[in-house]
């Protein structure tokens, strides 16, 4: 099915030298999904850069709101290229306001020594069931193209539980072979559930949570497929002053390290 294509969701069209563009599906509250904006940013920064880098980092800010009907234009500027690393700075605009900005660099791959931390211990997604869940007050075709697998069903339940869980995703369907089309897809999905770790303990009847991501940070450790299951193992770490930090680290079915995220969003509550 058309809305289950991830890949589309992704890519950005060039409109001259330095600048794309996009367009974007509505996420929470009517606002343009933040996770979708991130991804087409480093699409249109890795179209910026010689082919053979693979991105590393993403480290952004969400200016302001988008709005959905509106596209959303990229301006990318090259901040660096070196011999093996290029760094790139992307403006997303819509109608001359900056909505979100952010740096994305890019490493030719390089030979050296190589550790990590462990996976945790958890089900593998042949032993779980696909869920449907859509947290309220979102858009429910946003997650339509992942496919998830809680490890621990309270994750997506109303009842409090501690801010730390376990999900397997994958895009459903295939994604190419282009790595930054993998990286942009990673980032697209992070958004979707690390800072709903942050809620986890909020949970209260009556109490309703209004969130927005404030910054969105990740890091590409190692090639992988998110087309392929990966388990993202979330947990946040600090709530005050209505802003909530949530970090992730995500891990191939071998248990190889391959991603590492962390985001700040704002939560607000209220009756």
């Amino acid at each position: 099915m058309a809305e289950h294509l991830l890949a589309p969701l992704l890519e950005v069209e060039k409109t001259s030298r330095g600048s794309f563009e996009g367009w974007c599906l509505t996420g929470a509250h009517g606002r343009i999904f933040g996770g979708q904006v991130a991804a087409q940013a480093l699409r249109a920064a890795a179209l910026s850069v010689p082919r053979d880098r693979d991105a590393h980092s993403l480290q952004s800010c969400f200016v302001r709101p988008g709005d959905p009907a509106l596209p959303v234009g990229y301006s990318v500027t090259t901040v660096r290229e070196g011999r093996t690393l290029s760094t790139c700075r992307v403006d997303a605009h819509q109608a001359s306001r900056v909505i979100f900005t952010g740096l994305v660099s890019f490493h030719l791959p390089e030979p050296g020594a190589d550790y990590q931390d462990d996976a945790p211990e958890a089900a593998g997604p042949e032993e779980l069931v696909e869920s449907a869940y859509v947290p309220p007050g979102t858009n429910g075709d946003v997650r339509a193209p992942i496919e998830f697998r809680y490890v621990d069903p309270v994750a997506t339940s109303e009842v409090p539980a501690p801010a730390e869980q376990l999900t397997w995703l994958r895009s459903r369907t295939a994604l190419g072979e282009e790595s930054s089309v993998h990286a942009a897809a990673l980032t697209f999905a992070s958004d979707l559930t690390l800072t709903r770790t942050a809620h986890m303990p909020l949970r209260r009847p009556g109490i309703t949570r209004i969130g927005a991501s404030l910054d969105h940070t990740m890091w590409f450790h190692r090639r992988f497929r998110a087309d392929a299951w990966l388990l993202f193992a979330q947990r946040s770490t600090s709530y005050a002053g209505s802003r909530a930090l949530s970090h992730g680290m995500f891990f191939d079915r071998d248990g190889v390290l391959v991603a590492s995220a962390s985001q700040e969003a704002l939560i607000r509550l209220g009756t």
